[in-house]
């Protein structure tokens, strides 16, 4: 197999990496379904065929709790069949991979609960932000010596005053409310 160069050698080598590892899942995959025709060709038994089925492509997808931290739909990702195979000697190992993920999932639904807090926090803090504003662009036009400065602090006050508003409307049912 030939391979088009790449502008940098670190893309390069990876991306002939990923080839290859392809290639030697495909091989690694047509070798188990010659294996498994074998079987059916010497007559083993219906249990024996059940345990190997055939590997389909969207099952050697490499489980994106894996490769991705955070992506969507995670609580939907189910490990294919050929995860869960093979006899005694496995399964201490087995017991361990379902440990990590299972470790993994509540560490990611710890960050998303705390993300979450965080976020019901800075709605309540964005509020107090716009009530500042609000307030000190009030303090500003009880100070205005000109009729210009007046009424432009009168605007922004009125600015401000609409943000907070909107927010305290959208923010309605999430924030944490803390007083006025």
């Amino acid at each position: 197999m030939s391979f088009r160069s790449s502008s940098s050698v670190r893309t390069d080598t990876r991306s002939k990496q990923d080839i290859r590892k392809g290639l030697k899942i495909n091989r690694d995959v047509q070798s188990y379904h010659q294996a498994r025709e074998a079987l059916i060709q010497l007559q083993a038994s219906q249990d024996i065929l059940q345990s190997f089925q055939p590997i389909k492509c969207e099952e050697l997808r490499v489980a994106k709790d894996i490769t991705e931290e955070n992506h969507f739909g995670q609580s939907s990702d189910i490990l294919p069949w050929f995860r869960h195979i093979g006899n005694k000697i496995s399964a201490p190992w087995n017991d361990e991979f379902d440990r990590i993920r299972w470790l993994k999932a509540r560490a990611r639904y710890e960050r998303w609960r705390e993300e979450l807090e965080m976020v019901k926090h800075e709605m309540f803090w964005t509020t107090l932000w716009f009530k500042h504003h609000q307030q000190q662009w009030e303090r500003r036009r009880k100070e205005a010596k000109n009729s210009g400065h007046m009424a432009y602090a009168v605007k922004q006050k009125a600015v401000w005053e609409k943000f907070r508003e909107k927010a305290e409307e959208s923010f309605e049912t999430s924030m944490i409310v803390r007083g006025n």
